[in-house]
Order: C-alpha cells, then structure tokens, then sequence
C-alpha cells in the first residue's frame, strides 16, 4: 500500500502548540460573548437545502433521478419550474431558497450519466453492459448496491 507523506513529528508538535496559544482563554472573554452582546447583533434567518444530491451522483442516479443536474437544482431554489426526475411533473417552488448546497458526491461522478448516455468507454465494457440491462430492467437499486461494493472493495492508493 501507497504511504502518504506526513510532516515531521515536530511540525505538528509546534503547530499544536500555537493552536493552543491562540485558544488560550489568557486574553480575556471577547466582549460580544455576553448575553447583551448577543441580544443586540442583528439576526437574519435564511432558508435554504444544505445536501441535495442531482443526477450527476451515483446514489441519485441508480435510485431513479436520471434528469435533475445541478443547473435543474439551482433553477428550482431560484423558484423556476422545472420538471420532476421521478414523476416528471412541472414542479415550482412557492418561494426562492436563499441558498442550496449541491452535495454530490465526489466518487464516480457522472459515471452512470455517462454510461446510460453511451459513452463508448464505459458501454463497451462487460459491468457497463450488465448495468446497462439491469437498468432497463427496473434494477436500478441493485446496480447502485453493486456499484458501492466494487468502490468500498478497491485497494487504498
């Protein structure tokens, strides 16, 4: 297995300590910590989704959204219409969110995009072949069970 360098022992012990240093209740309590403080600093509430998952993760694709990408996500928190990955209904917001975190996950991302639009790499393998007919055979669920052992099961780098 691959090691990742790591600093010497005495860097981290120097870095640690001015951590602490810089913690050190010795300076004296920041004044906006009392109550009063608080009270009076001006307060805003926002509404928004902090984890959505679009079509570009695998978990959301093989669970059925094979249609709402990031720019269909963002479209729907600024109140646009946009059409359901599931039941393809026009859908719309009653009031824009403030803010959307589109969470998607890193690992094999667009892969199954890419392998249900036909991209030759993928299609043309044998697992790309075998996903292509359990999705079509409304397995979907089974492909991305599948999809997350092969991942979880590769050696570290």
């Amino acid at each position: 297995m691959k090691q990742l360098p790591t600093a010497p022992t005495s860097l981290l012990v120097i870095s640690a300590c001015g951590l602490l240093a810089a913690c050190s209740p010795s300076a004296g309590a920041p004044a906006y910590t009392t109550a009063a403080a608080v009270r009076a600093e001006p307060t805003q509430l926002f509404w928004g989704d902090t984890h959505l998952h679009t079509s570009y993760s695998p978990d959301a694709y093989f669970f059925g959204n094979e249609t709402a990408d990031p720019e269909t996500a963002y479209r729907y928190a600024q109140g646009f219409p946009v059409f359901h990955p599931y039941h393809k209904a026009k859908i719309q917001i009653g009031t824009p969110l403030d803010f959307l975190v589109v969470a998607d996950h890193a690992e094999m991302m667009g892969v199954p995009l890419r392998l249900f639009q036909g991209d030759e790499r993928l299609t043309k393998t044998a697992t790309g072949k075998r996903f292509i007919k359990m999705i079509k055979a409304g397995k979907g669920q089974d492909v991305f069970f599948e999809f997350i052992d092969g991942i979880s099961h590769e050696p570290a780098v």
